[in-house]
């Protein structure tokens, strides 16, 4: 007999009202502030934060989303990189995650 175990993947949004869920509202917090602290020009912080929520939804701004945090994670030769890389991959949605080789 084999057993096969799936692995569990905690929703982002409320499935009733579609309001984030409170680790989706702290994931994009943490990005929000790690977004901050890096030392990537303003205007790209700026753009960037803008699109944050298309990450976690797919939206039709999704691939400006994917984009720029491609961008971001490529040319910010940063220590802030590997937390938003991890932090992206806990609540991004799985075509994002996939967008973005994660």
């Amino acid at each position: 007999m084999s057993m096969y175990i799936r692995e569990y993947h905690a929703p982002n949004h409320c499935f009733h009202c579609g309001k984030p869920l409170p680790w989706t509202v702290e994931g994009m917090g943490s990005l929000r502030e790690l977004i901050a602290e890096s030392n990537a020009p303003a205007t790209v912080k700026t753009e960037l934060l803008k699109d944050l929520d298309s990450l976690v939804t797919d939206t039709p701004r999704t691939q400006v989303a994917v984009l720029r945090m491609r961008n971001f994670l490529s040319r910010t030769g940063d220590q802030v990189v590997p937390a938003v890389r991890q932090v992206v991959i806990e609540i991004a949605t799985a075509s994002v995650k996939k967008m973005l080789g994660l």
